[in-house]
């Protein structure tokens, strides 16, 4: 925790778990992480300001609570057998630009990607829910929502800066409480099912949004 003179970790092969916090406010810029790799716990990478590119091993199941909090990671690729990212995982990692979330990740936590600034953010088929202020404030201007989709908790998606929703979801989602900004509402383009027009101008919060756009997907 803290080693504010290392620049480079390389964590040696037979490594199956990080524990929580091993690394906190560390200067690391490069990591490499072994392929063994199954569990990050939280916060392990948290603080590591200097910190812009590391490989997700393709075992890691799991990854938790602020574990790249405060990072300036430019992208991440999530291992497509990753089963859960804990709450606050990534926020404030304010130069990730583009993310894909594997669809074996049912429920998204709490405060995920909050004040990052993303541009596009594709959650895959398989995801339910998206946990309360998971992209808040994250700067999207465009999100791709599967069918599976059924909760979007409160403030998810608020304070974002949305010019195209595709949502695959021919029932829409339900959405809790304040998740879109106001002044979206007449500018942006939702995309949806052929067929789900009318289903989407009945329920709430979606019923606001004025362009729709019925497609195939």
């Amino acid at each position: 925790m803290g080693c504010q003179e290392l620049t480079d970790l390389r964590i040696p092969s037979g490594v199956t778990e990080i524990g929580a916090g091993a690394f906190t406010n560390c200067s690391f810029e490069t990591i490499q992480l072994p392929d063994g790799l199954e569990t990050i716990e939280s916060g392990v990478f948290s603080g590591c300001y200097s910190l812009t590119r590391i490989d997700i091993p393709s075992k890691v199941l799991s990854i938790g609570d602020n574990a790249f909090s405060g990072t300036r990671l430019k992208s991440i690729k999530f291992p497509e057998n990753l089963k859960k990212i804990g709450n606050e995982a990534f926020v404030g990692c304010s130069d990730l630009q583009t993310i894909i979330i594997p669809g074996k990740v049912e429920s998204l936590g709490w405060h995920i990607f909050m004040n990052c600034n993303l541009d596009e953010v594709i959650i895959s088929e398989g995801v339910k829910n998206i946990g309360g202020s998971a992209f808040y404030d994250a700067g999207i201007k465009k999100i791709h929502l599967p069918s599976t989709l059924e909760a979007i908790y409160a403030g998810a998606l608020d304070d974002c800066k949305f010019e195209e929703i595709y949502c695959a979801a021919t029932t829409p989602p339900e959405v809790y409480s304040s998740n879109f900004e106001s002044s979206i509402y007449h500018t942006c383009r939702i995309y949806i099912p052929k067929g789900s027009i009318d289903l989407y101008k009945k329920a709430d919060y979606w019923k606001k949004f004025v362009v729709f756009v019925e497609k195939d997907f």
